[in-house]
């Protein structure tokens, strides 16, 4: 049951953020022209296990340093990922409605809100070399995690060049998935 509590909020969450985008801030983006580079038609398998990888790589170089600089007593705190793949009673079922939250639905808001939205944005009232690790720290507080904002940091950094430069929201929404598939099986796992 609270499986499905947690999703359900997911959703509604997800179901008002993406309509306060859609109706709310419609004005202020030309009515014509691409709001969100999306495409399947491009590289963007390419850009997406690329982009993982580098993800990856740059995820693990952050967290050398954050496990380097952060006292290793704040990193005892039960995360989201944890409260999902652990559910009441170990019930599979449950297990699996909590994925579909992080791994599925949250890549796509988050990516949309994110890259799609807040980092244009940004771009209208500066440069890009300061929007890009502006939206990438907001992305990071976005998360309420203390001791990740320096990893998140760098993946939300990582993530608005990768966007920037494939022009494509498919890319970094897979990516996302993966990443976030990748930490629940992980957990799941006791990786």
């Amino acid at each position: 049951m609270r499986a499905w509590k947690v999703l359900l909020g997911h959703l509604m969450w997800v179901y008002m953020g993406v309509k306060i985008l859609g109706q709310q801030l419609k004005p202020f983006f030309p009515p014509k022209g691409k709001w969100i580079g999306f495409s399947v038609k491009s590289n963007w398998v390419w850009w997406s296990i690329g982009g993982y990888y580098a993800s990856s790589f740059l995820f693990n170089c952050a967290d050398i340093v954050n496990q380097l600089v952060i006292p290793q007593s704040l990193f005892n705190e039960e995360t989201v990922v944890s409260k999902l793949v652990n559910p009441e009673n170990n019930d599979l079922v449950a297990m699996l409605i909590g994925s579909l939250g992080p791994c599925i639905s949250a890549p796509v808001f988050e990516e949309i809100l994110y890259r799609g939205f807040l980092l244009p944005t940004l771009v209208c009232y500066m440069p890009m070399h300061f929007a890009i690790p502006a939206s990438s720290i907001l992305f990071a507080a976005h998360h309420l995690n203390i001791c990740g904002v320096l990893p998140l940091s760098v993946l939300g950094f990582a993530w608005a060049i990768i966007y920037t430069f494939s022009r494509n929201l498919l890319t970094t929404i897979l990516i996302h998935a993966m990443w976030n598939s990748r930490v629940f099986l992980g957990s799941l796992l006791g990786l």
